[in-house]
């Protein structure tokens, strides 16, 4: 298939099917950016975690034993090599004990995959109130 030759409609087409199957076969959950939806499962799976619905404010997943995990992940492309992630609310109320990190490279193979207990190390730190 030559991609320059279709018009904008044409290509959003196959995209929007891809998207649906995606979301049938279970990678996805949502018809939004594919990368969280899929970093959450690759996750989940990796580290035998239950994922959560949309009503888990502030993490996606819990383990066994209860601990939160809040799964975020960036698809790096030749346009954009920033790992920057995207953001993380409501840190102060310490919604997830566990960040995990998943970088891709432009093809979806993992580059990079980090964890933290990030929340523990934050909330113990001082705040321009108690100094």
């Amino acid at each position: 298939m030559n991609w320059s030759e279709l018009s904008d409609a044409q290509m959003l087409t196959p995209y929007a099917d891809l998207m649906e199957e995606l979301r049938s076969r279970g990678i996805c959950r949502s018809s939004n950016n594919p990368v969280a939806d899929y970093t959450e499962g690759l996750v989940a799976a990796r580290l035998h975690l239950e994922l959560r619905g949309k009503s888990a404010s502030g993490y996606d997943a819990v383990d066994a034993a209860g601990k939160r995990y809040q799964i975020k992940g960036r698809r790096l492309t030749p346009h954009n090599q920033s790992t920057q992630l995207s953001a993380l609310r409501n840190l102060k109320d310490g919604p997830f004990d566990f960040l995990v990190a998943v970088i891709y490279n432009p093809d979806f193979t993992v580059a990079r995959m980090v964890g933290s207990c990030l929340m523990r190390w934050f909330l113990k730190m001082p705040t321009l109130e108690s100094t």
